[in-house]
Formats: structure tokens, sequence, C-alpha cells
């Protein structure tokens, strides 16, 4: 809805780590090959951007306000690209009782989303085992105080055309 004018919803903003330039790890476009990195600590005009949000059809003018739910983190290691966050990230969002899974930090191969839930973090990964597409394995979990730590691998697509009686190359078998 708000797509590339975020920063007009903007209060303002703090910058927490100036991390400095590397090798891109979530680029969506394959010609990049570096990114610089800096975390940022943004506080939203709640007022404007709920204003945006009624005049654009999302939400009624006198919706009611949800009640508070418990805060997850999920740390997710080893991530090896962008796709595989993406993937992760609907299988989070398709699970009942998940709402708003937010990455709150990236780092190299690593990202940490937030998310709001009424269910213990052993559900969110048993859930989560399910709903991740058939590319993706949860490899390694571990259930901390308010965190989940996990591990995801992705499964290489096989050619479906490969087949063990292809002839050697050079060769003039025929079928």
């Amino acid at each position: 809805m708000i797509g590339k004018s975020a920063v007009e919803y903007t209060a303002r903003y703090r910058i927490l780590e100036d991390r400095g330039e590397r090798v891109a790890v979530f680029a969506v476009e394959d010609e990049i090959e570096n990114e610089y990195v800096v975390l940022v600590e943004v506080f939203v005009d709640e007022d404007r951007l709920h204003a945006a949000l009624q005049v654009g059809g999302l939400i009624e003018e006198d919706a009611p306000v949800a009640g508070p739910q418990n805060k997850l983190r999920v740390i997710v290691h080893e991530l090896p690209s962008y796709a595989a966050y993406a993937g992760l990230r609907r299988a989070l969002e398709s699970i009942d009782g998940v709402e708003n899974p937010v990455p709150i930090e990236f780092r190299n191969q690593q990202v940490v989303l937030e998310l709001d839930t009424d269910r213990a973090p052993r559900a969110i990964y048993n859930a989560l085992k399910r709903a991740l597409p058939d590319n993706l394995v949860l490899v390694e979990g571990r259930m901390l105080k308010q965190d989940l730590a996990i591990r995801v691998e992705v499964i290489p697509e096989t050619p479906e055309n490969e087949s063990e009686t292809l002839p050697p190359v050079g060769s003039d078998w025929k079928s």
C-alpha cells in the first residue's frame, strides 16, 4: 500500500550501526554484487500511516485494535539466498496464529524476524516444518526464552530430463 513512499510515514530515525560495504546477501537482482549495510531504528508516524491505510481501504475506519499477543523472534542461521528468505517468510505468514513476521535484522546469511503469536515456539517450529515449500527443509531448531533459532537448507532442484542412460560424450549411440 505504501510501497516506495514509506519515508513519508517516518516520524524520525536513528542510525544505530554502520556496518559498511560487503558482498550482497539478499539482493534480488543478479547483477548486484555488493551492498552497504546500515542498521537503522525507524519511528513511524502512526496517525499518518493509519489514515493512509483507511484511504486505501485496507482497514475500516472504526476497526478494533487487536489485543496484545506474545512477540517471538525467529533467528534464521545460514540462510543461503533471498529466495530462501522469501519462501520462509511466506511459510511463516501462512501459519495460523502467526501475524506480521517482520524482518528486524539482516546479517551475512542470517535474518532475525519478529512476529506476533499466541502460540508456543515449539508449535511454531512444528507448523513451520509443514508449511515450508518443497525446496526448503528445516534442519535444526532450538527453543530459547522468546526466541526460536532455526537453520533452513535449500534442496537443489534436479533436472526432470536427467537420465542415467545418456550416452557418453562423443559416442554415436542412437535410440
